[in-house]
């Protein structure tokens, strides 16, 4: 009995060694575990901000690119500016293009509504005449003379006024498309090169 008893108070030395590693083990894996957690917070860190600088590295690149290609451009008040010429310019053709459609000569003095007036008159008086020929051509019935025939005046034919107006304005436009034809012919004329006279035989 003295054996065992003097015994116990080493065993349980022993084990209370062992508590104290156990305890000590168990804080330095604790400790561990958070350094590992913190270089994992850092590398996370390091990867963000090195993402940020190639970001904010490519934007740089990228505003610069801007500034360059709207300096080459003058700006918006270049822009404006281009624009305003070519607005100029298109104002400058169109009142061109109509200046060179005016008419000139006896044509600017014409009137069309009285050409249009006679036109129609003409047509009328064309389709009398040809009424009033067949009626005097036709044979008499019943043996009665040619003599006592007395042509049956015609009714007026009624002319239709927008008919007439297009078949002057295409008679015009026809014209006019002969017109340009001959002066596009007589510039070619013009712009043919001159044959160049011989040169003299030297003596």
């Amino acid at each position: 009995m003295r054996c065992c008893s003097g015994q116990q108070p080493e065993g349980r030395a022993l084990a209370l060694e062992h508590i104290k590693r156990k305890k000590i083990h168990e804080k330095e894996l604790e400790r561990l575990s958070i350094q590992k957690l913190n270089v994992f917070q850092s590398e996370q860190t390091l990867h963000a901000l090195r993402f940020n600088s190639i970001v904010v590295h490519s934007q740089e690149h990228g505003a610069a690119a801007i500034e360059h290609e709207i300096q080459r451009s003058g700006g918006i008040d270049g822009t404006e500016r281009v624009l305003d010429k070519m607005q100029d310019a298109m104002d400058d053709a169109r009142d061109l293009l109509e200046v060179g459609t005016r008419k000139m000569g006896d044509a600017a003095d014409m009137d069309d509504a009285e050409l249009l007036e006679e036109l129609e008159q003409l047509e009328l008086l064309d389709e009398l005449t040809s009424t009033e020929g067949a009626a005097a051509r036709a044979p008499a019935k019943d043996g009665a003379s040619t003599d006592a025939v007395r042509p049956v005046p015609a009714p007026v034919p009624t002319t239709n006024p927008m008919a007439a107006r297009e078949r002057a304005k295409r008679a015009e436009e026809e014209r006019n498309l002969a017109e340009l034809a001959a002066l596009q012919r007589s510039m070619l004329v013009m712009e043919t090169p001159m044959p160049m006279p011989q040169m003299a035989a030297c003596c």
